[in-house]
């Protein structure tokens, strides 16, 4: 729940506390929020085609997080998602909104995200970061896993947005076009991974507040710096290289595939009382021929994923379905839809014609059976997408 003027935590059982889910309104429906949830600070529109939104503050207890004393921060968080194909079908997108509500200057304040991912059987999983593109990732460590087989997908998680930090003559532009004079975007500042019964002093689970720090600043849970073995220097960003040309130091090189656990964190930064900081992340997957080409895979969507993110999410929506109405008839099948989709024109893009498949099954595998091409001049359509043969 909200924090109440003068740091009280309102009643956290009061039922208009809860999940609130909201589906993009269709053409001519009324927008979905609720005042309600309006009033908590639930954005007035619905963002995506699928949106959550939760408020919650740390004035409880805090047993679960070895007796450390309350902040007084709000959270509110907003989750959202589209109902698209490619990347942003395998992102959800998750808005931190921090906000100080207690008294206190917060000096050195990091957001980070602990990760217990368990992809498919828990203790075959390795992990990395993505210095480059700015992620910590998951993938399966040994080619084969007991629920997916050895079509395994992997996950990133990329902080598309950071905290807003002084930066004198700087600017910050943000996604919706925002000018912010004399700040910049703080991108993710460390990678950390941590094992379940971790035989390596600082890497199992982090038993103390001090241990959960530490990570969030990329040290180990001990206070030691991590050393990559490559450089043989100090690094906040751990096991940096690529497992799919197994280069550079990479989970492997330090331990067999575990139940292991990552994550991964963006500061410091200051939170003034009143202050108040939204930080985005992106949760991507992808999904490849086997483990390693689905670190490609969503290495691919996590940039189309920012790149969306960057221009506001100026991008077309899907043009409506066919409705396909069946006839049989001897030896043949005849098929007759609706032509809605003709009447298609959305950000720069327009009909251009029909694509008919069969699936083997309701799910597919899917054949192309033939095209219907809009009559006119424009024979080649460009756009990004994934190509495993290269």
């Amino acid at each position: 729940g909200n924090i109440l003027p003068g740091g009280i935590a309102d009643d956290a059982q009061d039922a208009k506390y809860q999940m609130f889910k909201f589906n993009k309104p269709r053409e001519g429906e009324p927008n979905p929020v609720t005042a309600e949830a309006i009033a908590q600070g639930c954005p007035p529109e619905v963002i995506g085609d699928q949106m959550l939104w939760c408020v919650y503050n740390d004035l409880g207890t805090h047993e679960y997080l070895n007796d450390t004393n309350p902040l007084g921060v709000e959270v509110q968080q907003t989750t959202w998602g589209y109902n698209q194909t490619g990347a942003l079908n395998n992102t959800v997108f998750v808005r931190f909104r921090v906000i100080n509500k207690g008294g206190n200057q917060i000096d050195s304040t990091y957001l980070a995200i602990f990760y217990d991912p368990d992809l498919g059987d828990a203790n075959d999983d390795a992990s990395g970061a993505d210095s480059t593109n700015g992620f910590g990732f998951v993938y399966n460590g040994d080619g084969y896993d007991d629920a997916y087989g050895v079509q395994v997908p992997a996950m990133a998680s990329d902080f598309f947005q950071g905290p807003l930090v002084d930066a004198p003559g700087e600017t910050a532009v943000l996604n919706d076009g925002t000018v912010v004079p004399d700040m910049r975007i703080m991108q993710q500042t460390s990678v950390f991974h941590f094992i379940n019964g971790s035989p390596i002093p600082g890497m199992g689970d982090p038993g103390t507040a001090e241990g959960q720090y530490y990570f969030c600043q990329g040290l180990l849970s001990n206070g030691n710096q991590m050393i990559d073995p490559g450089t043989g220097l100090p690094t906040k960003f751990w096991l940096a290289g690529d497992p799919v040309t197994s280069s550079g130091w990479i989970w492997e090189d330090l331990v067999p595939p575990k139940d292991c656990r990552f994550g991964n964190a963006t500061g410091p930064f200051q939170l003034a009382p009143g202050d108040t900081q939204d930080i985005v992340l992106g949760i991507v997957c992808g999904l490849g021929s086997d483990a390693l080409n689905s670190i490609t895979v969503m290495r691919f969507y996590d940039r189309s994923a920012q790149s969306a993110y960057d221009s506001d999410f100026n991008v077309p929506s899907p043009p409506p379905q066919p409705i396909v109405n069946t006839g049989q008839l001897d030896g043949k099948v005849v098929l007759h839809w609706n032509a809605d989709a003709a009447d298609y024109a959305n950000g720069g893009y327009e009909f251009e014609g029909y694509n008919v498949w069969q699936g083997a099954a309701s799910g597919g595998p899917w054949t192309l059976l033939t095209t219907f091409d809009k009559v006119n001049t424009i024979t080649v359509i460009w756009d990004f997408a994934y190509n495993a043969a290269v």
